[in-house]
């Protein structure tokens, strides 16, 4: 995963490298992605918004990413994000999921850091994807399982 400064602005590309000679093995990949939100409205991925913070993971023939918000920079246009491709074509999944709940307060956060904090994203034996979410605070409101999961430990199922 390569973050780059392209003509219309910052954008992630995924490469698949032969480690023989480092030279790709398929076409780049341009990482977009977009989702539906309950207002109905389309959530869409922007890399100016968003960091790929914890190490890819290869899992089940699939490469996922997390992604989470840059220094807080623009909290409402950022959120977490999971995304998916498949390893050997790196074709990225036909839905990827993120949690589109928006903060109780503008102070506080909702899962904007999808497998942040230094840990990278991994797997247990029955498949489940897991990560650490991060921006906790003083305050001892950083997890209430419905509008604030900073500091929680999250586990998704694999597509």
């Amino acid at each position: 995963m390569i973050y780059t400064q392209d003509h219309n602005g910052p954008a992630y590309r995924l490469h698949a490298l032969d480690l023989g000679n480092l030279t790709d093995k398929v076409t780049p990949r341009l990482v977009t992605a977009s989702h539906p939100l309950t207002n109905g409205t389309i959530f869409n991925f922007n890399a100016k918004y968003q960091r790929q913070r914890p190490g890819l993971l290869l899992a089940n023939g699939s490469i996922y990413a997390g992604f989470g918000s840059f220094c807080d920079f623009a909290a409402n246009l950022s959120r977490g994000w999971l995304l998916g491709w498949t390893a050997g074509s790196m074709t990225p999944f036909p839905s990827n999921q993120i949690f589109d709940q928006q903060p109780t307060s503008p102070t506080t956060s909702f899962y904007r850091q999808s497998g942040c904090r230094g840990y990278g994203l991994a797997t247990d034996d029955a498949g489940n994807i897991l990560f650490v979410t991060g921006n906790s605070d003083y305050s001892g409101t950083t997890y209430d399982g419905i509008t604030t999961f900073k500091k929680a430990w999250s586990r998704f199922l694999p597509r």
